[in-house]
């Protein structure tokens, strides 16, 4: 949507400081394939939360601006630590930037809100910016898949007209289907219920633990192992994560120390994702996973703990850590 984005070229002072940028129009046709897809793991009107059609969503809007925040994965996790890939913190900023971006834009002459009701990855798609991996994530030419998407509807008409570029840009390579522990990449873009980032807030089934290692909220192999961000560079983690995600710091908190450790965390990723259950239970899952029998005395006190996942994640870690002692 080149034509769209001269027509942005006034604003561009604006959104460029956000990274990269793309335009679309807000014809429902790619929401709708992406509606198609949705309903098979949610059946209601509206999947997710989600709406399919951009102008029942903001009838103002006559275009949208689709935005892509860049980030780098870290170098290096310490020992005795939850592994969060670098999406997450990206993510966060992202979520603060994108308001800020709007109201900017606002104020410069161009209405603009931010899209939280529609899916990015489609729009992204519209905007002609990339394509989509075998692994499911947007690709934004020339970059990859490191990039966190925020879309913005905008008071402009973006014209509908045709954008011919591949669904699937990946050609032969099959680097993260490979990769993928869980093996849940069908090599279509689709991604099926075994993809373990569906499950890390919540009780990961059984057979999937081991496949989790000492990750966090989300897994990342599929993007550490694609050739197109394999060999990009790495950025430091943020000071003081060794601490504030330390496995056996966390399974040795009282309340207190937990509530101090979650209100730091959930600066960095945001509270959505960071309660003290789900870092006590990713915890308990990682501390499985280390073969240490160390934790074994931290891990007994959440054995009976009121958190499902949280006592499901210990009797499992606690179960192995025994065995293979």
């Amino acid at each position: 949507m080149e034509n769209a984005l001269r027509a942005l070229a006034p604003y561009e002072p604006i959104w460029q400081s956000f990274g990269f940028a793309g335009a679309a129009p807000c014809s429902p046709a790619p929401f709708l394939d992406w509606l198609r897809e949705a309903s098979a793991f949610d059946p209601s009107p509206t999947p997710f939360g989600l709406e399919h059609d951009p102008r029942k969503a903001y009838p103002f809007a006559g275009g949208l601006l689709v935005l892509a925040y860049p980030y780098t994965p870290f170098a290096m996790y310490p020992p005795d630590c939850l592994q969060v890939p670098s999406y997450y913190f990206a993510s966060q900023q992202c979520y603060h930037a994108a308001p800020r971006l709007a109201e900017a834009l606002t104020q410069a002459g161009l209405t603009a809100q931010v899209a939280h009701l529609l899916p990015q990855k489609p729009a992204a798609y519209r905007s002609g910016a990339g394509f989509f991996g075998k692994n499911g994530l947007f690709h934004w030419h020339g970059f990859g898949s490191r990039v966190v998407l925020a879309v913005l509807a905008i008071g402009l008409e973006v014209p509908d007209v045709p954008q011919p570029h591949e669904l699937i840009g990946c050609g032969p390579c099959l680097a993260c289907m490979r990769a993928c522990p869980a093996k849940a990449l069908a090599g279509d873009g689709s991604v099926d219920e075994n993809c373990l980032r569906r499950h890390m807030l919540s009780i990961v089934p059984e057979p999937l633990r081991p496949c989790v290692g000492l990750q966090a909220f989300g897994c990342d192999r599929c993007q550490a192992t694609c050739p197109a961000t394999r060999g990009m560079a790495t950025t430091a983690l943020p000071p003081g994560y060794a601490e504030f995600f330390s496995i056996s710091g966390i399974l040795a908190d009282d309340n207190p120390a937990m509530r101090s450790r979650v209100n730091t965390c959930a600066g960095w990723l945001g509270k959505n994702y960071v309660t003290a259950s789900r870092l006590r239970s990713a915890a308990a899952l990682a501390a499985g996973n280390t073969g240490d029998p160390k934790y074994l005395p931290l891990l007994l006190p959440h054995a009976d703990s009121p958190s499902p996942a949280v006592r499901e994640h210990a009797r499992w870690a606690i179960s192995r850590l025994s065995s293979l002692g």
